[in-house]
């Protein structure tokens, strides 16, 4: 059995509402109650504690992949509306420049774009149609980058079979 005995005092908490003296040994893998001092309910088995235990586990690590997805979701809105990198220039996509973007392709799109745009560090670059239209198909390359990796982290995170795995995935790799 691979539980994590360090949870028996939280597991006997949320189960049974008091607190009780539990002897566990210091790399968790094994434990034992030795003061069961509840006075109406008879002390758990030892195969009941480790059923505890593992239900106990079973939504500790569900809770745990739920908080680090939604980690996940904060670094993909951090990526997705920052900046991104076209033509040897980097450009914002913040929600307003993505907009502004979107509507500068359809105006190029139909034929009416001319003018200048402003990258990240606030540089004037002249765009033509074509520059203008490729400049939106790389934010939109970009978002759905962004949108894939943050996927491919969530599945990542339901993969991983324990708390320690969960807790110790690297939210920070595999980005853009």
């Amino acid at each position: 059995m691979n539980t994590n005995w360090l949870l028996l005092p939280q597991a006997i908490i949320k189960r049974y509402g008091f607190v009780a003296n539990c002897e566990i040994d210091p790399d968790g893998r094994s434990g034992r109650l030795f003061d069961w001092s509840h006075p109406t309910l008879p002390e758990p088995t030892q195969a009941e504690l480790e059923q505890l235990l593992l239900d106990y586990e079973g939504t500790a690590i569900d809770r745990l992949k739920a908080d680090r997805k939604r980690e996940v979701d904060q670094l993909r809105e951090q990526y997705e509306f920052s900046t991104f990198e076209w033509n040897g220039e980097v450009w914002q996509s913040d929600r307003d420049s993505t907009t502004r973007i979107s509507g500068a392709v359809l105006v190029a799109q139909m034929g009416y774009w001319q003018g200048t745009w402003k990258t990240a560090d606030n540089q004037e670059i002249e765009l033509d149609s074509s520059q203008i239209v490729a400049l939106g198909l790389t934010l939109f390359a970009h978002v759905s980058k962004v949108h894939t990796d943050c996927q491919n982290h969530k599945k990542a995170i339901d993969s991983l079979e324990s708390i320690e795995a969960v807790a110790a995935y690297d939210l920070s790799a595999g980005w853009g």
